[in-house]
């Protein structure tokens, strides 16, 4: 196997998720339908939470200065996990506990240190303030059992609360 630097299979992973995605689209014997007047592929952005980790973090407010932004239909934030009928931070540092001050943060102001809605949570709020047309979805991780269990309805509702207690769902 080959050793790439993280960099490199980043800009790999998104070639093959081009290349995957626009060969779809033509399969033989079916429309393309990039030509449909008016249509335009989803473009979806990847955030991992171990991103804040990197040598070079991954900071929400670079897909503001890049104008990425401004061009995503959605964002997928890897990741929650599930078990025992409940969902759960995978990393409870950066998804909440990471302190932003006001040069990395999406609305440029320092994060509260006392408050206990900061991280990567808080900067994809502040992106949604400014793109609400903007889907923002969390990947869950679990084992297949777990899975079972979590998709029970009342599990699911339970889930479904406590994201609106939060203020976390439309």
């Amino acid at each position: 196997m080959i050793s790439l630097p993280r960099s490199h299979k980043r800009i790999l992973l998104a070639a093959v998720i081009a290349a995957v995605t626009l060969g779809c689209a033509s399969v033989r014997g079916l429309p393309n339908p990039a030509v449909r007047r008016g249509w335009r592929p989803l473009l979806v952005g990847y955030l991992a939470n171990s991103s804040i980790y990197s040598p070079a973090p991954f900071y929400v407010k670079r897909l503001l200065t890049s104008g990425s932004a401004a061009r995503l239909d959605q964002v997928n934030y890897a990741s929650a996990s599930v078990g025992n009928g409940r969902c759960s931070l995978a990393d409870p540092v950066a998804d909440l506990g990471t302190t932003y001050n006001a040069e990395n943060s999406v609305d440029g102001k320092a994060d509260e240190p006392g408050s206990g809605f900061r991280g990567y949570f808080h900067q994809l709020e502040e992106l949604k303030h400014r793109y609400p047309q903007l889907k923002i979805l969390i990947s869950l991780e679990g084992s297949p059992k777990d899975f079972a269990v979590d998709a029970r309805p009342e599990n699911r509702a339970a889930f479904l609360a406590l994201l609106r207690k939060a203020n976390l769902l439309q």
